[in-house]
């Protein structure tokens, strides 16, 4: 039961990163001209990003197969990594470090998968940890 508590809880932090970009913690609206600015697209991949990193806590949940689960949450890991670099490197955001996009979507972005980067991280070694004690032979 331990074990599926960071799945869990993992599963709660990418859904709640994918529903706040695109809600309460969303980018820049729709430009009066009616065309998106750039940060609706590191908007749009971090929702696809949350929407995967959701898959695979899930499978962890569920799955009965340890390499499985280390792979899942290895990937989760992964993903929590490339959350942080869409709007700080791979898209370009506005120019102004005032707009919604600076002020509440990237430090939303970026808090919610460090917070799922260090739950996999120590679920992954609490895994490591119990494994070797589990398959020793009784004295």
């Amino acid at each position: 039961m331990k074990q599926k508590i960071s799945g869990v809880i993992s599963t709660v932090i990418a859904v709640l990163l994918t529903l706040g970009v695109m809600t309460v913690f969303r980018a820049c609206p729709i430009k009066e001209d009616g065309t998106w600015m750039h940060c609706h697209t590191a908007q749009m991949d971090m929702m696809y990003l949350g929407l995967a990193m959701a898959v695979c806590s899930v499978v962890t949940i569920f799955c009965k197969q340890e390499i499985i689960k280390i792979i899942m949450q290895v990937m989760n890991m992964v993903l929590s990594v490339l959350v942080v670099l869409v709007p700080t490197t791979f898209v370009h955001m506005c120019m102004m470090d005032t707009m919604r996009c600076h002020a509440v979507m990237k430090p939303f972005a970026i808090v919610m998968s460090i917070g799922l980067l260090i739950c996999n991280l120590v679920s992954l070694l609490m895994m490591f940890i119990r494994s070797p004690k589990s398959k020793q032979l009784p004295c």
